[in-house]
């Protein structure tokens, strides 16, 4: 049986980031239609540093995913079942797992 893969216990115990609202969408809008810039004079300071928040934490979030498919693979793990556990694609996980193209 594959050995347990080890939990980082501070990530889990930091909180997810709020998701963004996004204003004003229309449920005819087409999911394909690029959301539209907000105007001007609705961004302020705050609305500025949520957003830098946010992106901060997704990208403290991703800096562990590789070392956490390679963690995976080592155990066992196929590249298609860690896809399928981590919701990414077979490419983004053979490219973690430091895989060249053809």
């Amino acid at each position: 049986m594959p050995e347990a893969i080890p939990v980082d216990k501070e990530l889990l115990e930091t909180p997810a980031p709020a998701l963004l609202k996004q204003g004003n969408s229309s449920s005819t809008r087409k999911s394909n239609q690029a959301l539209q810039p907000t105007s001007p004079e609705r961004k302020t300071p705050d609305m500025v540093k949520d957003h830098e928040a946010e992106l901060m934490a997704y990208r403290r979030c991703m800096e562990s995913r590789d070392e956490l498919i390679r963690k995976a693979k080592a155990a066992g793990l196929t590249e298609v079942r860690i896809a399928q556990l981590t919701g990414h694609s077979r490419n983004t996980v053979r490219a973690a797992l430091g895989h060249r193209g053809k």
